[in-house]
């Protein structure tokens, strides 16, 4: 990019719109549209109601808003004022939410009623986007100085190996960083137009978000029924002319196995989140590239695109360090392993966050200085290998961390809320891959004498506490936890997993479409048990999954259902009922159908 783009972009950090073209779109969602000028006008004014509150420099502020419009006029607004957003997911359980709210020392938080819920009840200033008190504020552009580029930009919680949730601190200077990168990699312009897919309480909503903004590129927000369904949001692709997505691995997969226009408008996908094990079909009129980073290094570190191949037999490299940043490949005693060889992903250079809010013992042990020249390297428990052709090959995580569906997990979070679980005595929570190639977050339970635990009541107890991904699919009875010599519980003598060890749903299934419908979903999703109560997307259900439910259910049951059915009916239970109903809408001399037994390992 060029000196005085340059120049410009470490100002947009905080006041970015007064240099786009106000007539410019800055926004769309659904069927509100916002220009870069109104979108620069609502930003101020809740940026000097902020002020005067007597938010700045390092004060933290809350935002209790989903993915939308009203996120990025909070979000800008926060940061015009020098201050740093916060995001607080309103879906996550209250528990979550507050305990966040608590951690961070939220001085406002920020809320919108447009489908995200009511104020959060929480003994701090809660304040409705659209109240009276931030309407009444000037729309003028505040006059701050340049901030420091050491100054805090945002703090992104992710979960954290004590049993709680941590804050990554991320610096305005680091934030301008990954905003200069993107733009030049990528060769952004005005006339792009890019997607807000990722939900905004993970760390990669900051690439999808930021550096279009900076440009003046117009950013389109798609419905969640759109995102979680991959054809349809292929359509409204094409349909919007977008030339720019960042979508996760398992979407992004999903998406390049879709047939594609050769004219589509799509240049360019980023995947990332997960390992990609797939690579773009021959032709495919958009590149792939495959990206990878941690929170702590804002979101980026490396980048390499992936070559059209349509091969899955060699896992696709996650590139090599983008501009700014160093990749080490170390041994425990933190020296760099010859190529070829296996060693912990360290990261150096202008990505690299503060550390961790509040938890400065947690933050010496990950960020490190490393040699006499005093690099500051964060280590990411990531295990990766030099190729010959310079890029690097992800290899899995060094210690109970865990990445499933794009999510990053931290099983000792997982143990600590289950150990709290009334009838739970310990807890062990591991990624089993089962036999079928499917990735199951399954937790192992010693049960307190007499107590029968059923799945119901520990998903149950876990949900009000934790964020849905998080909930095991899994739940396994053991008599014990097996230990090693240092009294730790030892993950790798946990026992392989038999029917009897699994504990079961106190509701089972009660009629025979029930019983039949939750086989026919075992075997396509490839997940061993399946409750009534599951969600279809949870378990790893996509539209291609779908269509295959809905082959099957015309096959066994003589019923035709529609993919929109699948999409609101998710649960086996509320699927069955609509295969019932399907069923006892026909002629009376046609309500028999031809049942045959589906293939499961499941024993009912």
């Amino acid at each position: 990019m060029s000196t005085s783009s340059d120049q410009r972009l470490f100002q947009d950090v905080v006041s970015w719109v007064a240099n786009c073209d106000p007539a410019g779109t800055a926004l769309v969602q659904h069927d509100r549209t916002l220009d870069y000028g109104s979108l620069n006008r609502s930003a101020n004014q809740v940026a000097h109601y902020l002020q005067s509150l007597g938010a700045g420099p390092e004060s933290k502020i809350g935002i209790s808003i989903g993915r939308s419009i009203d996120f990025v006029i909070a979000a800008l607004g926060i940061l015009k004022c020098g201050s740093a957003f916060v995001p607080v997911d309103p879906t996550y359980p209250e528990l979550r939410q507050r305990f966040i709210a608590e951690d961070a020392g939220l001085q406002a938080v920020l809320y919108s009623g447009r489908g995200f819920g009511d104020a959060p009840d929480w003994p701090i200033t809660t304040t409705h986007l659209e109240s009276p008190e931030i309407l009444v504020q000037p729309t003028s552009d505040l006059l701050l100085k340049t901030p420091d580029p050491q100054q805090l930009a945002y703090v992104i919680y992710t979960s954290g190996s004590t049993g709680v949730a941590k804050g990554v601190e991320v610096t305005r200077g680091n934030l301008r960083h990954l905003v200069d990168w993107h733009n030049g990699y990528f060769r952004v312009t005005s006339a792009d137009r890019a997607t807000l897919l990722i939900n905004v309480g993970f760390d990669a909503s900051v690439q999808e978000l930021w550096p279009y903004l900076c440009m003046g590129a117009t950013l389109f927000i798609p419905e969640t029924e759109i995102v979680r369904e991959p054809e349809m949001l292929r359509d409204w692709l094409l349909r919007k002319k977008i030339t720019i997505i960042a979508a996760p691995s398992l979407l992004a997969e999903a998406l390049m196995a879709l047939p594609w226009p050769q004219d589509a408008s799509l240049r360019c996908m980023l995947s990332g989140g997960d390992k990609l094990r797939v690579s773009p079909a021959p032709g495919s009129p958009f590149r792939l590239v495959n990206v990878y980073g941690p929170a702590e290094c804002t979101v980026v570190a490396t980048a390499g695109e992936v070559p059209p191949s349509g091969s899955t037999h060699r896992i696709p490299s996650i590139g090599r360090a983008i501009t700014g940043v160093r990749i080490f490949l170390l041994n425990e005693d933190l020296q760099e392993v010859p190529p070829g060889s296996q060693g912990e992903i360290c990261i150096a250079g202008a990505g690299v966050s503060r550390g961790y809010l509040n938890r400065p013992e947690m933050t010496a042990q990950r960020f490190m200085v490393r040699g006499d020249d005093g690099t500051r390297i964060y280590r990411s428990g990531d295990l990766g290998r030099l190729n010959d052709d310079g890029t690097i090959q992800f290899l899995g995580r060094m210690d109970e961390q865990v990445k499933i569906r794009g999510y990053r997990i931290e099983c000792g979070e997982i143990e600590a809320a289950l150990n709290t679980l009334p009838g739970v005595q310990t807890s062990a929570v591991v990624l089993l891959e089962l036999p079928e190639g499917h990735n199951c977050l399954t937790a192992y339970i010693v049960a307190q004498p007499g107590v029968e635990l059923s799945r119901d009541s520990l998903r149950d107890g876990l949900r009000s506490v934790l964020p849905e991904f998080m909930l095991p699919e899994r739940f396994v009875r053991l008599p014990c936890m097996p230990v090693n010599e240092n009294g730790k519980v030892s993950r790798r003598a946990l026992p392989a997993v038999t029917e009897e060890m699994i504990i079961r749903s106190a509701e089972r299934p009660t009629t025979q479409v029930e019983t039949e419908l939750m086989a026919i979903l075992e075997k396509l999703l490839k997940v061993n048990q399946i409750e009534l109560n599951d969600d279809f997307f949870l378990l790893g259900g996509h539209s291609f999954i779908a269509n295959q439910v809905i082959a099957r259910v015309r096959d066994h049951f003589g019923v035709e259902l529609s993919l929109r059915t699948v999409f609101d009916h998710p649960t086996p239970a509320a699927m069955a009922q609509q295969v019932e109903e399907r069923i006892a809408a026909r002629p009376l001399t046609n309500r028999a159908y031809h049942r045959t037994v589906p293939e499961t390992g499941a024993n009912r």
